[in-house]
């Protein structure tokens, strides 16, 4: 996953400096697992190239002690500078978050020798499929233009975009159930 997000515009915002990046992710996602793996739908491709990160419905929202074990990896002291900024953006992704059930796409990505040959299709199936069969929707944030198409051809639908201060433009998306 560090791999997958070392280029992503959202994480050049937040850390400009890969070494500090790489950190962050790393931190990140190592956090973000232990809180999230307990709800049971993250699903590694069979080559542990990838991984999709998703939130059930009711369980998106973290309680205060969940974000700070998150973000008190990721604080460098060469960062401290960029908080406001970030808290600012973060704040502004998350009160475009819906409020109807859905399954929340925290985060996907494969690994970039192994992009282009599927996998991010076979990460989203299984969620996408239940969502599907229970008539739940499906929402997430991307900050990469080029994976709008690859959201789209699953069935996601652009609801807004956001430019962050100084930063990215992020997309946020909405699948209805039964559109993939």
């Amino acid at each position: 996953m560090v791999r997958a997000f070392a280029d992503d515009p959202f994480a050049r915002w937040i850390a400009p400096r890969r070494s500090d990046r790489t950190r962050a992710l790393r931190g990140y996602f190592n956090a973000s697992l232990t809180y999230k793996q307990p709800y049971g739908f993250v699903h590694c491709s069979s080559d542990h190239a990838g991984a999709a990160i998703w939130v059930p419905p009711g369980r998106a929202d973290l309680t205060a002690r969940e974000a700070w074990a998150i973000v008190r990896p990721n604080v460098i002291s060469r960062l401290a500078f960029r908080a406001p900024l970030i808290v600012r953006g973060v704040l502004q992704i998350d009160r475009l978050h819906p409020d109807q059930p859905h399954f929340y796409l925290a985060a996907i990505g494969v690994d970039p020798s192994a992009q282009g040959q599927g996998r991010g299709s076979q990460l989203l199936a299984p969620v996408l499929g239940l969502c599907d069969e229970d008539g739940i929707g499906a929402y997430l944030e991307s900050s990469n233009p080029a994976n709008v198409d690859l959201y789209a051809r699953h069935g996601f639908r652009v609801v807004e975009e956001l430019e962050l201060p100084r930063g990215p433009v992020i997309h946020t998306m909405w699948r209805d159930p039964g559109t993939g």
